[in-house]
């Protein structure tokens, strides 16, 4: 979709990537992705080495391909080192998000351990100059929502909408599906919902959170 691709009429992206920092480290911390050490992060770099695919391999100083340059910026980057440098940069979407302008449909896990619930907005707050965007928010983990009837009509008339280009009421689905932490399916109009607050919540020795508490407050959103 940042390509734009002559023939892209819209892109569905399930529980997708939108910050590679944000995959690897959360507010500076290693997050694992779900996994104890050594887990994916480290040997997937070593698997796709040894079966000869790395993806985004470096060109050398010879002008061939440098293979072995990928895992050792990547293991470096993930493991050696937590800072967002240019390498994080490089590969931070939320930003190029401006650049998307085909329609878009998104759709994320609230339980989703391998890529962080916390990216979602960066992104969708970014998608300005998509034409029409919606977003579903299920209780449920990585990959596709686990209210697969629901989710799947809902996204066959999008799709039947934009790729077939039938006049089938897409456009007056709900921009935002949500499930609440109680199981129920609600719509908002926008996200954040119009209706949110911040809390903030001072981190003490206890097992209780005292809201509207100081000095040391967190948002809520970061807890």
């Amino acid at each position: 979709a940042l390509w734009h691709p002559a023939h892209l009429p819209t892109i569905v992206p399930l529980g997708a990537f939108t910050e590679w920092y944000r995959y690897y480290f959360e507010l500076g911390l290693h997050r694992r992705n779900g996994d104890a050490f050594p887990g994916s992060s480290d040997t997937d770099p070593l698997l796709w080495g040894a079966m000869g695919i790395v993806p985004g391999a470096r060109t050398g100083t010879s002008g061939g391909v440098d293979d072995a340059r990928c895992i050792v910026d990547y293991t470096q980057q993930d493991d050696a080192q937590d800072d967002y440098s240019g390498y994080w940069h490089e590969r931070d979407h939320h930003a190029k998000a401006l650049n998307i302008t085909v329609p878009v449909l998104y759709a994320q896990g609230w339980n989703d351990g391998n890529v962080a619930t916390t990216g979602f907005p960066l992104l969708w707050a970014n998608l300005t100059n998509s034409p029409e965007k919606r977003i579903w928010l299920e209780q449920h983990g990585h990959g596709v929502p686990s209210s697969k009837k629901g989710y799947h009509e809902y996204v066959h008339r999008w799709l039947d909408h934009w790729l077939l280009g039938k006049d089938n009421g897409a456009l007056a689905l709900p921009d935002v599906i949500v499930e609440d932490n109680t199981g129920k399916f609600h719509s908002e109009a926008t996200w954040p919902p119009s209706d949110a607050m911040n809390l903030t919540f001072n981190l003490s020795g206890s097992s209780r959170f005292p809201p509207h508490a100081s000095p040391a407050t967190v948002s809520s959103r970061d807890r």
